[in-house]
């Protein structure tokens, strides 16, 4: 934040003091939702599966051909505000075993790649010359590739193991932002459906994974949920419900113990076509996805976002001013309020400092200093 936003910060707080006025009833946030558009300088027919990392700036995704197996590649930018570079592949040691790649995720720390081998029937039914890998356990496995400071090369990949992976598929992983909590879709007997979604969990991140836990009838059903994507704030569960013509659905929750509410479709993104692999990154405005008109041709597969805009006129008048942040003010502290606007790009569940920082980039607009 700079100087000048500072000092008009302290301004309008000491402007809180000698209003007087009553917020009312509260409601959760409000976002506006811009058109869903290719994303600009990395959409290409046959990427799929986009995974911002923590940070902002690197864009991992999947690349199909028409008659070859799925590529990992990376799209890089020097800030979130920054459009992004040209994408390249991302290459592993000589020698690694070589998985089917089904979607990429990056530890808080940018030094773990998680991934899996990817969905055996996809595979079958576009007749790509791919194989599971024959070190592991099962039809699709979870592994780790690792890499000593950001911009190294990733080493070799490895497997999981047992805990995690069984003789039936995992794949689609998503960490938490604590590095404690790994989210992927299974087909290990005793679910709800043939795809359900489980959480594996650690004590540390040097730790080992757990036992994984099914996530129970309130996410998972007698159809296909996949490609799951925890926020960074651990509170909201974006996911694919369906099969070939598949919808994003996010389920929310008040604490990192409390359990999942009901799921909702997550319309900005939706469409007739099918849509999958949600993801944003903290203080970043935008929402990838995939979206793909037959999930069977990956040469219809691309990379989508959507931009997202808070609604900072809280009591609807069509004036950011001070009364806007009055009601800021008297929600500090609380949750899932009609204040929750940051971070972007969809708030993190409480009403703090960052909610101020996005509040006073748009009362700054609207409100310009007056010049001397």
């Amino acid at each position: 934040m700079s100087k000048t936003s500072g000092s008009r910060m302290l301004g309008a707080l000491c402007g809180v003091l000698v209003v007087l006025w009553s917020c009312g009833q509260v409601a959760k946030a409000d976002f506006n939702y811009g058109p869903a558009t290719k994303i600009p300088n990395v959409s290409m027919p046959g990427a799929s599966e986009p995974r911002i990392s923590p940070d902002g700036l690197e864009l991992y995704f999947l690349r199909f051909g028409d008659n070859t197996c799925p590529e990992v590649w990376v799209a890089t930018r020097p800030a979130p505000k920054e459009p992004w570079g040209a994408p390249a592949r991302v290459d592993f040691p000589p020698g690694s075993a070589k998985p089917i790649f089904d979607i990429v995720c990056l530890s808080p720390d940018g030094l773990e790649l998680y991934f899996g081998e990817g969905y055996p029937g996809l595979i079958v039914n576009t007749r790509l010359p791919c194989a599971a890998d024959p070190s592991g356990y099962g039809s699709g496995d979870l592994w780790v590739s690792r890499r000593t400071a950001k911009g190294a090369p990733w080493g070799k990949p490895q497997n999981l193991g047992p805990v995690v992976n069984t003789a039936n598929y995992e794949g689609c992983p998503s960490i938490s932002a604590d590095g404690l909590s790994l989210y992927f879709a299974s087909e290990r007997p005793g679910g709800y459906g043939y795809l359900d979604l489980y959480v594996a969990t650690r004590q540390s991140t040097n730790g080992p994974w757990g036992p994984p836990m099914n996530l129970g009838s309130r996410i998972n059903t007698s159809t296909a949920e996949a490609t799951p994507f925890i926020s960074p704030d651990g509170l909201s569960l974006y996911y694919s419900v369906g099969d070939l013509r598949s919808d994003i659905y996010v389920s929310r929750r008040t604490a990192a113990d409390a359990p999942w509410g009901t799921p909702v479709r997550f319309e900005p993104v939706n469409s007739s076509a099918a849509e999958w692999f949600l993801s944003f990154a903290t203080g970043d405005s935008t929402v990838y996805f995939t979206r793909q008109d037959d999930v069977f041709r990956p040469m219809t597969y691309d990379l989508w976002q959507v931009e997202v805009l808070p609604v900072v006129d809280f009591n609807g008048d069509k004036k950011v001013d001070l009364v806007d942040l009055v009601i800021l003010i008297d929600n500090w502290g609380t949750s899932k309020t009609l204040c929750d606007i940051g971070p972007t790009p969809l708030g993190d569940g409480k009403v703090d400092i960052e909610d101020l920082k996005v509040f006073m980039t748009y009362y700054e607009k609207e409100n310009p200093p007056v010049k001397p």
